[in-house]
Parts: C-alpha cells; sequence; structure tokens
C-alpha cells in the first residue's frame, strides 16, 4: 500500500514537470515573437520615392497601347472578310426565305392558285 502511495507521488511530480516544461516552452515562443514583433515595430518603413503623378502617367500610355493593338486587331479581322462571302451568304439567305415564304400558301383546289 505504501508502495503505491510513493509511485502515486512520482507520478504527481512527473506530471507537475511535465506541465511546468510546456508552460516554459510556451513562454519561451511568446517571448520570441513578442521581440520579433518589437523588432519589426522599431524598424521603419519607407515608400518608394516615386513620383505619383509618372505611374499615373504611364498606366494611362499602357491602357492607350492596348486600345490600340485592340483596334489594330479588329481592323485585321474585319478586312479579312471577303466580300464575295458576304454576298453569297446574302443571296443564299434570300433564296431560302423566298422558298419559304412561297411554299406556305393556301390550297384551294382553283385553276387560278395552281404555281406549276
Amino acid at each position: 500500500m505504501e508502495e503505491l502511495k510513493t509511485d502515486l507521488k512520482v507520478l504527481s511530480y512527473k506530471k507537475a514537470a511535465a506541465a511546468a516544461k510546456a508552460e516554459l516552452k510556451a513562454l519561451e515562443t511568446m517571448s520570441q515573437i513578442d521581440d520579433d514583433a518589437s523588432s519589426l515595430r522599431n524598424q521603419r518603413f519607407t515608400f518608394p520615392s516615386e513620383n505619383p503623378n509618372k505611374k499615373v502617367a504611364q498606366f494611362v500610355i499602357d491602357a492607350n497601347n492596348e486600345k490600340k493593338e485592340e483596334k489594330n486587331h479588329e481592323e485585321e479581322r474585319i478586312s479579312e472578310v471577303n466580300n464575295q462571302d458576304v454576298i453569297n451568304n446574302m443571296a443564299q439567305y434570300l433564296i431560302r426565305k423566298e422558298l419559304l415564304v412561297n411554299r406556305m400558301s393556301v390550297f384551294d383546289d382553283t385553276a387560278e392558285t395552281y404555281n406549276g
């Protein structure tokens, strides 16, 4: 019985030691994080010394160049369309339309409405 009490005390001391080690490790980590944060706070951050007007002007120039490139690309696509293709497509459309309209007539079995 005495031996069990002794083992229990040893285990409780081991538990307390493990808790103390974990707490020490956590405190060391927090201290290191605080040191890193304070070193960042002590640093002076400076913005680039570029003139903002130059940046805006460069942005506008780049945007205009992109627009010009898009416009040139559009003009190339438009010039690729052949006029003969347009005429052929239009003629086919009109012929189909005419055929469809002429086919749709009411049948009344009289000689005057016969389309032969």
